[in-house]
């Protein structure tokens, strides 16, 4: 289930994230306490309605524009549930597209490609915040500083169509760190205060829950038991509150599957793929 757990979860659950599941966070990421039971706060810290939606297709997007259109969803829908990412290869999307609205659980509003979603519904973002391909971290780095700030993650190639739509420049990440370990460390440091969830994700730059987590306000990272790094990064995990989430995947492998969940275990954290 790639294509958007935030729709899915919006319509089965009133989640918004269309196609999924210190300094104060921002408000839009948030809702009143009293509106979450104490088993919702574990996972989510928002829960929004769900709107006239517009189905994006990303079939023609290269990575760097799914990521950042998966990041303007998350920004849209953080108010109501108004866009649902479909990704031709994907065999689910439409067919759970084709259910909901049999259904009479969402009403389409429209379709439209990564341009039109520009379009439609930029203003909403503050900006962005600039990654690179050159340094895979970056990505992860640049959405905790975007979702934050209320911005979305962009690549140098780019940036005229962002220009040409009015959004201007956050921050730039490009450069900053010599690996993945100190930017994250220097990261966490600086941000998780600031984050609305207080527990993380694990994320490489093509996986698809980038829109849940901008839209709930999740911190990401990426490290896998057998890196070099495993120790340092899953030291960050695992100082998240227990009771919380780790959502992503922290493994490729099955050996690699048992030294994650045990570590989550040991800290007392739900792991959760979506």
């Amino acid at each position: 289930m790639r294509r958007g757990v935030g729709l899915i979860g919006a319509v089965l659950v009133a989640v918004s994230v269309l196609v999924w599941p210190g300094a104060p966070a921002p408000a839009a990421l948030r809702v009143a306490p009293s509106a979450l039971s104490a088993l919702d706060q574990r996972y989510l810290t928002t829960r929004p309605p769900v709107g006239p939606t517009w189905v994006v297709d990303i079939g023609a997007s290269s990575d760097a524009e799914r990521l950042m259109i998966r990041t303007l969803q998350g920004i849209v829908n953080r108010t109501s549930a108004r866009m649902y990412l479909k990704d031709p290869g994907d065999q689910g999307a439409q067919h759970w597209l084709d259910e909901y609205q049999a259904r009479g659980l969402i009403t389409v509003a429209g379709t439209t490609d990564a341009g039109g979603a520009l379009d439609r519904f930029a203003s909403e973002a503050t900006g962005y915040v600039l990654a690179t391909e050159a340094e895979p971290w970056s990505f992860d780095v640049a959405a905790t500083i975007a979702t934050v700030k209320g911005g979305i993650v962009a690549t140098a190639d780019l940036v005229p169509a962002l220009t040409a739509h009015g959004l201007t420049q956050l921050d730039d990440v490009r450069g900053k760190w010599a690996d993945a370990t100190t930017a994250y460390e220097d990261i966490v440091a600086t941000y998780r205060s600031q984050m609305a969830y207080p527990g993380v994700a694990v994320l490489r730059e093509g996986d698809a829950l980038w829109d849940f987590t901008t839209q709930q306000g999740i911190l990401t990272l990426f490290t896998r038991p057998d890196q070099p790094d495993w120790a340092r990064i899953s030291a960050l995990i695992t100082a998240s509150p227990a009771g919380h989430a780790v959502y992503g995947y922290l493994s490729d492998t099955g050996d690699e599957e048992a030294v994650a969940v045990g570590a989550l275990s040991q800290a007392g954290l739900k792991f959760s793929p979506r």
